[in-house]
């Protein structure tokens, strides 16, 4: 939903006469933000990430248990890695660490995702309900002072802020049939992923291509 910024009265407006002070704002503070709720337990991106960094960690450790072998002088010494299960045992790390990030996706619940789009770039806030267990599932500390009322009579908790300038996007990825937007920046390895409802789609696509129009062509 587009809104627009007053700096003045700090309110969002529907449109761009601030409904606080009826100044008329101007258009480039004009602010597309929405939300989606999203659970960790079954969310494909998230396992494919854990997949991929328990895998790695896998490949990594074995990789230097062979070097350490070779670099000692017998070859043969790094092929027994193979046959006495130390091989075995690394790559055991990709299964067992897919069980740990069952038990800690489970505990962490359900999210909600608010999106903003700005004239500097696209913006997102992680919110969970407030506990310890989510907290501490998340790696965080539980700062359950800082927690908010949710607007249904429960406490939030804000678990992460994520920025991507508009000016470090190399390519940008249109997915509407999943209902997301793919924005790669060169200082991140994975992509912003922008998740969108299919009423929002269209209008954050508008947005994302004309702040990426350069990379797009």
């Amino acid at each position: 939903m587009n809104q627009w910024y007053c700096k003045k009265c700090g309110v969002n407006s529907p449109g761009n006469i601030c409904s606080r002070c009826g100044k008329k704002l101007p258009g480039n503070i004009m602010r597309d933000i929405w939300q989606v709720y999203r659970v960790p337990l079954s969310d494909t991106a998230s396992w494919k990430t854990a997949f991929i960094v328990l895998l790695s960690a896998s490949l990594i450790m074995l990789f230097f248990l062979l070097l350490g072998e070779s670099v000692r002088g017998d070859p043969s010494q790094a092929l027994r890695l193979f046959s006495n299960g130390t091989a075995a045992t690394c790559l055991a790390l990709l299964p067992a660490g897919l069980l740990c990030q069952f038990i800690l996706f489970a505990l962490q619940g359900q999210e909600v995702l608010v999106y903003c789009l700005d004239s500097d770039g696209a913006h997102v806030q992680t919110w969970h309900k407030a506990g310890r267990l989510r907290s501490w599932a998340r790696f965080q500390r539980a700062h359950q002072q800082d927690a908010v009322p949710d607007g249904s009579g429960g406490m939030t908790l804000l678990s992460q802020r994520r920025t991507v300038l508009w000016s470090d996007v190399r390519s940008v990825t249109l997915m509407p049939a999943r209902g997301e937007i793919h924005l790669f920046s060169s200082s991140r390895l994975a992509p912003f992923i922008l998740r969108l409802t299919n009423d929002e789609y269209e209008n954050a696509e508008h947005l994302v291509k004309k702040a990426c129009r350069k990379v797009m062509q």
